[in-house]
């Protein structure tokens, strides 16, 4: 009990692992403590709680870089789901985003169920299904508090990296000569996601 207040402190608490950075163990005696406040000046709000559910909480989290990058190609594939479809509201969350969250707050399992989400969302074969799909996704985001931009706008800042839209490109005809189509249908996916269109044949 709060000895100030005689207030319950707190109606669930956790403990979560241990931060390191570049495989050092996070201290003050390391000197190599990051502020959030600081983190924010760099970083998306967004990205950086990605960075976080990545991993569940209970394990250590080695902050770095390549975390950093990983978590805004994975909220960019997210993003390029809705990109088209214009305003979309968030509907309820789907049972197993929801389980997945009753199951010891299991962050990564949660995660995978948004990316099969924007999956279904990219191969819907109507544009209602479409929408009836982002709007799902869009609450299940939410409630690990993601999504919360306008797509457009989350891609407004985001420079091409045009040697790897070429390599996807080169890669993509790759997998179309080989007759690799399901290959090739998510590398146009990936090319997407990072807010460049594919004109032509699909």
């Amino acid at each position: 009990m709060c000895s100030h207040s005689g207030k319950p402190l707190a109606n669930y608490w956790i403990h979560n692992g241990m931060i390191d950075f570049d495989n050092v163990k996070m201290s003050k005696s390391e000197g190599n403590l990051l502020l959030i406040r600081d983190l924010l000046k760099e970083i998306g709000p967004e990205v950086i709680r990605m960075a976080f559910l990545t991993t569940h909480y209970r394990k250590p989290i080695n902050w770095n870089d390549t975390l950093i990058t990983d978590s805004e190609k994975k909220l960019d594939r997210l993003y390029g789901s809705i990109r088209k479809l214009g305003k979309v509201s968030p509907a309820e969350p789907t049972e197993e985003m929801i389980n997945a969250l009753a199951d010891d707050i299991n962050t990564p399992k949660a995660l995978s169920e948004l990316f099969a989400i924007a999956k279904r969302v990219n191969n819907a074969k109507s544009e209602n299904e479409s929408k009836q799909l982002a709007s799902t996704l869009v609450g299940s985001a939410n409630l690990l508090g993601l999504m919360n931009e306008d797509a457009e706008k989350w891609f407004e800042n985001i420079d091409v990296d045009e040697k790897l839209i070429d390599r996807l490109l080169n890669e993509r005809e790759a997998a179309r000569s080989d007759k690799d189509f399901e290959k090739a249908d998510q590398i146009r996916q990936e090319i997407e996601s990072l807010g460049v269109s594919i004109e032509g044949r699909p």
